[in-house]
């Protein structure tokens, strides 16, 4: 169970702007509870649990609903939180669009993979220069 490894799976595609999200860190924490829960599942249909096994689990699953809720209304995000994750977000997009663009052929998808790589990249560096306005970095 370690949120770090989801962490650094949502970083490894992007080429820049990687950010420290809440967003991002509770996913990460979400899944770590559902991987732990899945484990102590299995722990449990081969031998059984411990009673310190068996904490964990309601532990983790209580957890997993806690983080589930808080993903599901998104009450952490503020001004910063927000700017943040839709920055990462729009770096994504342009991934997923410069790695894509040479294996199309259609030419409306062209134009609009090219589109998202412009206005992707404009709002990104809107954002950016809001959180310094802000002082927010």
């Amino acid at each position: 169970m370690d949120y770090r490894s989801y962490y650094i799976n949502e970083s490894i595609s992007l080429e820049r702007n990687i950010t420290d999200n809440m967003h991002k860190l509770y996913m990460a924490l979400f899944m770590s509870c559902q991987m732990g829960i899945l484990e102590l599942g299995m722990m449990y249909l081969l031998h059984g649990l411990s009673q310190i096994e068996m904490y964990a689990m309601i532990f983790l699953i209580i957890s997993t609903i806690i983080i589930g809720n808080k993903l599901k209304t998104l009450d952490f995000l503020d001004e910063k939180q927000f700017l943040l994750s839709m920055i990462e977000h729009h770096e994504n997009a342009i991934v997923m669009a410069n790695k894509t663009i040479n294996k199309v052929k259609d030419p409306e998808l062209i134009t609009l993979l090219n589109n998202i790589r412009t206005t992707q990249n404009q709002e990104i560096e809107q954002m950016n220069n809001m959180l310094k306005r802000m002082k927010l970095t």
